[in-house]
C-alpha cells in the first residue's frame, strides 16, 4: 500500500501541465505564392485546404501557360509556391533527313519502325507529303495522328 501511495504522489508531482491552444483562430487562411506563366506574380491568402484548382481560379494565366503537368487537386499548405510552367514547343523532326536515333524520339516510334522509315526512304526516295508516312509498314492512321504535329518533311 505504501508503494502505491508513493507512486501516486510521484505521479501527481511530475504530471506536466497542458495548455489548450486554439488553433482555429490562427489557421483559417494560408499564404501561397504564384509564379511562372501568370499575368502578375503575387502572394494570395486563401482558406486552409485550398487546392491548386482554387488558385487557378484566382489568377490570370498567360497564353503560354501549360497546365497539363499540374495536379489540380493537390492540397496546398502555408508557404507553398505554385509555379505555372510554360508550353515547350518541340522542334519538329524531319522524316526525310533524320537519323534513326532522331526518328526514335518520335512518340510510338521504336527501333524497328525507325528502320522501316529509313528503308522506305532508300527504296522510294524522300517522302513527298506527310501522309506518305502511312505507307510505311507499322504506321497506320492512329500512329500517324500522334506524329502529325511533331514531324515535317
Amino acid at each position: 500500500m505504501k508503494i502505491l501511495l508513493i507512486f501516486l504522489f510521484l505521479f501527481l508531482v511530475y504530471i506536466p501541465s497542458y495548455t489548450v491552444i486554439d488553433l482555429s483562430r490562427d489557421n483559417k487562411f494560408i499564404k501561397i505564392s504564384v509564379d511562372g506563366e501568370v499575368r502578375r506574380r503575387e502572394v494570395l491568402e486563401v482558406p486552409v485546404y485550398s487546392t491548386v484548382e482554387t488558385i487557378l481560379g484566382l489568377v490570370e494565366l498567360n497564353e503560354t501557360a501549360d497546365l497539363t503537368s499540374i495536379s489540380r487537386f493537390t492540397v496546398l499548405k502555408n508557404g507553398d509556391t505554385l509555379v505555372i510552367p510554360a508550353k515547350v514547343e518541340m522542334k519538329k523532326i524531319s522524316i526525310n533527313h533524320s537519323s534513326k536515333n532522331e526518328l526514335m524520339r518520335l512518340p510510338g516510334i521504336g527501333d524497328s519502325t525507325a528502320d522501316k522509315i529509313i528503308e522506305y526512304r532508300q527504296e522510294h526516295g524522300y517522302f513527298q507529303q506527310l501522309d506518305d508516312l502511312k505507307n510505311v509498314k507499322g504506321i497506320g492512321e492512329s500512329k500517324f495522328n500522334k506524329l502529325i504535329d511533331v514531324i515535317c518533311l
